[in-house]
């Protein structure tokens, strides 16, 4: 190939000093954009998903939560007609009841850790758009 066909551009450094010549650094999938803009295009459909995920963790806790907490008088057993049957479904309510608690217990533990990762997401979104590393090595 010629020199004529090389692609050139003015490259700035996040200091400002400018310089011509062949572009320097590499392209993202294939060449349609440069890694700032596909760090910037991904992180933005990461934090709408976590988002997304934010709210359906919080769902599940708040679903999980009521299982848990919800109670029955001997009133509600004594139309099974026996002691035998109402024992086997109180002891499934308290199993279910446990497993609810653990479940509630995961579903907030999920929202903290999608909580870091939504600002570590919104700090390598700026860190792409100000021309800095460490955010967005830290994501």
């Amino acid at each position: 190939m010629s020199m004529n066909s090389m692609e050139y551009a003015s490259v700035q450094s996040p200091g400002g000093i400018g310089s011509t010549g062949p572009k320097m650094g590499h392209k993202c999938c294939g060449g349609c954009c440069d890694m700032r803009r596909a760090v910037i295009i991904c992180d933005i459909i990461l934090l709408v998903g976590g988002v997304l995920s934010l709210c359906f963790e919080g769902i599940g806790a708040y679903g999980a939560s009521a299982v848990a907490n919800m109670s029955f008088d001997d009133d509600a057993f004594a139309s099974f007609g026996d002691d035998a049957t109402a024992d086997i479904f109180q002891g499934g309510l308290d199993g279910s009841q446990a497993l609810m608690k653990q479940a509630e217990d995961l579903l907030l533990g999920l929202m903290v850790i999608t909580s870091i990762t939504l600002a570590t997401t919104g700090a390598s979104i700026w860190g792409a758009i100000n021309y800095n590393y460490w955010p967005v090595a830290a994501n």
